[in-house]
């Protein structure tokens, strides 16, 4: 591609969204700026011609980066007014669906890459016919790409041993009102995606377990130093899958 994305453009692209909004925004750049610089790789490795579609688009960050790149990208997304100035200055090509209730608004075998990132642990309805819908859309041999938390984390192991469970299920619906789409329903292990994928006509060839390198002192540095070791116990699972 021809144009490298800067992440001081997407944070200046932050300053057009309500002042709330705003800041949660470039709270996610940061936290997440690792995971695109992933995704982005991953696109480029992966890329084969024809459509990106990336599915979730909110807060519309790696759209832009790919469109900043050069990329053919549609994006589909439960609420994107929330991001509609965005979206209006760049022109993203960004539509409203439900994918828990509706149909993906795009033809058979649209698309040779899909981007589904830190969605799937969302749906809490029904997954299986999220992910039939999905690959009719992805043409045959194309790629979809889901990432997802992984249940087998150092980090869920640990707050399971102390008592805590794997997440506070009353704080997760509440974001159904306080942002407007749901939390984490609940987090898989990579054989239990795996499942579903098949189950969708789809074949996982990768996985590959990432994590997000703590600035932390002490015990940030033992995090990272834990993640090189226990690769499977990383935060997040990618797996790279493709249509049949």
């Amino acid at each position: 591609m021809t144009l490298t994305p800067t992440w001081d453009q997407l944070d200046r692209d932050c300053e057009l969204l309500p002042e709330e909004l705003r800041h949660r925004s470039r709270r996610y750049l940061k936290n997440h700026q690792q995971r695109y610089e992933s995704d982005l790789r991953l696109v480029e490795r992966f890329y084969r011609g024809g459509r990106v579609l990336e599915i979730g688009a909110a807060p519309c960050q790696l759209i832009r980066a790919l469109q900043l790149q050069g990329y053919p990208v549609q994006a589909v997304d439960l609420n994107p007014d929330r991001f509609l100035p965005i979206i209006r200055k760049y022109a993203l090509p960004v539509v409203q669906c439900d994918i828990e209730r509706e149909p993906l608004p795009f033809e058979r075998a649209r698309f040779s890459l899909i981007l589904f990132n830190e969605v799937f642990e969302h749906l809490r309805m029904d997954p299986i016919a999220t992910l039939a819908e999905i690959h009719r859309v992805l043409r045959p041999g194309g790629s979809l790409v889901p990432s997802t938390p992984n249940l087998y984390s150092l980090k869920s192991i640990a707050s399971f041993l102390r008592g805590r469970g794997f997440g506070d299920p009353y704080q997760e619906f509440q974001k159904l009102h306080s942002l407007g789409h749901m939390g984490h329903v609940r987090v898989y292990t990579a054989d239990q995606i795996k499942r579903f994928l098949a189950g969708a006509g789809l074949q996982s060839i990768e996985v590959r377990y990432r994590f997000h390198k703590s600035r932390r002192r002490v015990l940030g540095l033992a995090m990272n130093l834990a993640n090189q070791i226990f690769l499977k116990c990383r935060p997040y699972q990618v797996h790279i899958s493709t249509a049949g």
